[in-house]
C-alpha cells in the first residue's frame, strides 16, 4: 500500500474509534504497533480525528446558520 503499515493501522483505529466499532479498534491498533507505530506518539491520533470532526461540524453549523 501507499501507507506505511504502521500509520495505516494508526488511521483504522482511529475511524474505527470514531464509528464505535471497538474490535475493530483494538485489532487496528494491534496492526499499528507490530507495524512500528511508535507507542509515544500513538495517543495523539484520537485529538487529530476529534478535531478534524469538530472542524467539519463547525463548518456545517456555520454554513447552516449563516456564522
Amino acid at each position: 500500500g501507499l501507507l506505511d503499515p504502521g500509520l495505516a493501522g494508526m488511521i483504522a483505529a482511529a475511524a474505527a474509534a470514531a464509528k464505535n466499532q471497538p474490535v475493530v479498534l483494538r485489532e487496528s491498533l494491534e496492526r499499528a504497533l507490530a507495524g512500528g507505530f511508535p507507542k509515544e506518539q500513538a495517543w495523539a491520533t484520537p485529538a487529530v480525528v476529534l478535531i478534524s470532526r469538530g472542524q467539519a461540524v463547525t463548518s456545517y453549523v456555520n454554513r447552516k446558520y449563516g456564522r
